[in-house]
């Protein structure tokens, strides 16, 4: 039987989902607003774990068709805002918010669509001017290595080149590990056919959260025996991508 890619599980989540499950994350927390350009809107806020500090997101408006994303932080007296790396003309929205453990830094995770645009950005509020950092640098060439697009089978040769030279996999963050130093990322080959023989191919990583350096990786199966209970999905080991011989 056909595994199911991440998509295409998290499509069956939200389906069946009330409005505050995590998507990603198990122990995420919904963040999302109405960002279409055209009014400012503002999120309830989520509060740390040890209630010193709280998040919402805000859309501030550019134009008719456009929107620029800040998430106003409240944190030891401080009033922040920090911008997010993509706009909604970008079509990534933020949709879930991952504190870690000891409440100085967050995780936002997002997505374009359905199947493709995953990443998350990672905010250290023990920063004197934080931002929004985004960490899957290293992961997303080491999927290339791993999962090269110009050799597999089926594949689109233009859409391939274009993938070799900026790779855009989806990235998502499950968990936070070392004392909140790191976190567990599933990688994927987004569900699409310009990506042949590779679509839905799975890689796990521990990435350092200040450096984005690798730190371990971890196939498909290493990665659901040991984090399918932060995961707020049921992952599916994908079958074995396929090249051109």
């Amino acid at each position: 039987m056909k595994c199911l890619s991440l998509a295409t599980a998290l499509m069956l989540v939200t389906a069946s989902a009330g409005s505050d499950a995590a998507i990603w994350a198990k122990s995420g927390i919904e963040i999302e607003g109405l960002c279409d350009g055209s009014m400012p809107v503002v999120s309830p806020p989520v509060k740390s774990p040890d209630k010193t500090a709280e998040v919402a997101l805000r859309c501030k408006t550019l134009n008719r068709d456009d929107a620029e994303i800040a998430l106003t932080v409240r944190h030891a007296g401080r009033v922040l805002e920090i911008l997010l790396p993509m706009t909604v003309r970008d079509r990534w929205r933020p949709q879930e918010l991952l504190w870690s453990p000891d409440g100085q830094q967050f995780i936002v995770n997002g997505g374009q669509n359905a199947y493709a645009g995953y990443a998350f950005v990672v905010i250290d509020l023990r920063d004197p001017n934080p931002t929004a950092k985004e960490i899957t640098a290293s992961a997303q060439r080491d999927m290339v290595r791993r999962y090269p697009p110009c050799k597999a089978a089926k594949r689109d040769e233009d859409f391939c080149r274009r993938m070799e030279r900026d790779p855009d996999f989806n990235m998502s963050a499950i968990t936070w590990t070392r004392d909140s130093h790191s976190v567990i990322v599933m990688g994927e080959v987004p569900s699409s056919s310009g990506y042949g023989g590779i679509m839905g191919q799975v890689e796990g990583y521990e990435i350092d959260s200040a450096s984005g350096r690798i730190l371990t990786r971890l196939g498909a199966t290493e990665l659901k025996s040991r984090w399918q209970s932060e995961m707020a999905f049921r992952m599916t080991i994908p079958e074995p991508a396929t090249y051109d011989p």
